[in-house]
């Protein structure tokens, strides 16, 4: 599926295999034909075909078999709870031309294998800026989701309408927030705009503060807070990492974010080739982080792309947190 917000980046990638495979060829006939030139001028032609080959297999895999390769991630976090709680993350699910209702089902049925107490789904459900009610169809999958205390949401930039591109806009994008928040609340999710929920757990209670999105400017942290006892084990939701700069985080022993993709791509021993769109630092970007405060940060690297249709090292990921007390 094509559209005009990806319409670019598309025909990037369209020209890359085109001209990686032309030249491939070329290197493969031009050979054939000058079997009786030098030694080392054939070898040089040779080696511009086969990398030219490897540039297509690559961009191939990047944009066509990396992003649908569903991987899970999972890591103990200490929390202050005595009996352990297996929490499922998922963030940016970028529906739209990339990513379809076929995939988010294949998505939750992975996630049900799991069998995770709590899910938290951390913002960016869509892609495009117009979005319609027929487009957020392929979110309905998420109704099928099973945990045994509930399914929990924040909202993300791209779902207010905010995000990058090529193009230029020509006017603001509009905010479809709520009509997604709808949507999800339809399938038996709970949205946490600038709030929290209180989950029994035997003999323990534990809160789950979600904020809006504050490239949107609906970040309330202070409002999201209200009501939550301090001495309450906290989890707060939120889709962009950057809400750690605000004091009022700490409160919370563990924070969830996504938003950075962990760059989309990747390179081993160097990690994200992109910029990542956050102020802090870009160490942050993806994983698990003991900062400061005492708090844990866990960065999802998120199951979508935006920008162009790609990921390489950087698997669409299901963060599967289990928090306890340490012992």
């Amino acid at each position: 599926m094509f559209s005009l917000l990806t319409l670019p980046f598309d025909v990037i990638i369209l020209s890359l295999l085109a001209l990686g495979s032309g030249i491939g060829i070329a290197s493969c006939l031009w050979r054939r034909k000058h079997r009786r030139k030098h030694l080392i001028v054939r070898m040089g032609v040779g080696l511009i075909g086969w990398m030219a080959i490897a540039g297509v297999l690559i961009t191939f895999y990047g944009a066509f078999i990396e992003p649908q390769i569903i991987t899970v991630t999972t890591a103990s976090v200490p929390f202050p709870l005595e009996h352990p709680v297996k929490i499922a993350v998922i963030s940016d699910l970028h529906v739209g031309p990339y990513k379809s209702a076929a995939f988010v089902r294949r998505l939750v049925n992975q996630i049900n294998a799991l069998m995770p107490d709590i899910v938290l789904l951390d913002g960016d459900f869509v892609l495009s800026s117009d979005v319609t009610p027929e487009d957020l169809q392929a979110l309905a999958p998420l109704k099928d989701l099973h945990p045994i205390s509930g399914t929990y949401a924040v909202l993300g930039n791209q779902d207010h309408g905010i995000f990058r591109s090529l193009l230029p806009q020509t006017s603001p994008p509009p905010d479809r927030s709520t009509l997604i928040a709808e949507m999800l609340q339809s399938l038996g999710i709970t949205v946490l705009e600038n709030g929290h929920a209180t989950i029994s757990l035997g003999t323990e209670t534990l809160s789950i503060v979600g904020i809006d999105d504050p490239w949107a400017g609906k970040a309330d942290i202070v409002s999201a807070f209200d009501n939550v006892l301090p001495n309450s084990p906290t989890i707060l939701v939120a889709h962009n990492p950057d809400v750690v700069l605000d004091p009022l985080a700490s409160r919370a022993q563990l924070i969830i974010s996504g938003h950075t993709h962990g760059g989309q791509v990747r390179l081993p021993w160097i990690g994200a080739l992109a910029t990542l769109p956050i102020h802090i630092p870009q160490k942050f970007d993806e994983g698990i982080f003991t900062l400061q405060s005492g708090s844990t940060l866990a960065i999802t690297r998120g199951v979508g792309e935006s920008g162009p249709r790609v990921r390489f090292f950087a698997p669409p990921e299901v963060m599967l947190l289990t928090v306890e007390t340490e012992r």
